[in-house]
């Protein structure tokens, strides 16, 4: 039952609800997170999730949209450990990109003012403004040191590491282009899916 309701994307009986806030509170104390009043989760596949998360832990949900092709492209030259093998594959990628738009089509409508889209070309570019907005959002404070966590020495293990040392910056926006020759054949496969591309 808990695998029909996370294959659907949507909560079916109270029961499920509560279990899935369960295990989620689980994995968070194996990461030592347990009783941490703010939470952030960003890993990749967390929008198939978003309405079972949104539903069992009252999760304020920021949704951020990216270009197709950067998506892809970031995902396929980032090294994520264990559990995602399907990002070093196109054909595979472009099957999870599909699942997630479908996904997104069906719960965008049912969370209400609990998801926040952010643009992430818009995130970068006016990175004060956006994270301000965000902040709101999610019932927090914001503080223009927020900007300046590349100045924190504090130890990075995620995939992000390299990223947070720098500052905000539009370096990553349409960082493929010097590779879209060999793309091909991701772009084919995410139009064989039904993924608009625009190159």
């Amino acid at each position: 039952a808990m695998r029909q309701a996370l294959n659907s994307g949507e909560p079916t009986t109270s029961a499920q609800i509560a279990a899935l806030g369960k295990n989620y509170a689980l994995r968070m104390n194996d990461y030592g997170l347990a009783g941490a009043s703010t939470i952030i989760d960003k890993t990749p596949t967390n929008a198939l999730f978003a309405p079972l998360a949104f539903a069992s832990l009252g999760a304020r949900i920021v949704h951020c949209r990216r270009d197709v092709l950067d998506t892809c492209w970031s995902l396929y030259t980032t090294w994520f450990g264990e559990g995602t093998a399907w990002s070093y594959d196109f054909d595979a990628i472009a099957r999870v990109y599909a699942r997630y738009e479908k996904a997104v089509a069906r719960w965008a409508d049912k969370t209400g003012d609990a998801v926040m889209d952010v643009h992430y070309e818009t995130m970068v570019k006016e990175p004060q403004a956006t994270s301000a907005a965000l902040f709101a959002h999610c019932g927090l404070d914001w503080r223009p040191d927020v900007l300046d966590f590349h100045e924190r020495p504090k130890t990075v293990v995620t995939p992000s590491m390299s990223q947070v040392r720098r500052p905000v910056n539009t370096s990553s926006v349409r960082r493929l282009a010097p590779y879209l020759p060999m793309l091909e054949p991701l772009i084919a496969a995410l139009k064989r899916e039904g993924v608009r591309v625009d190159v």
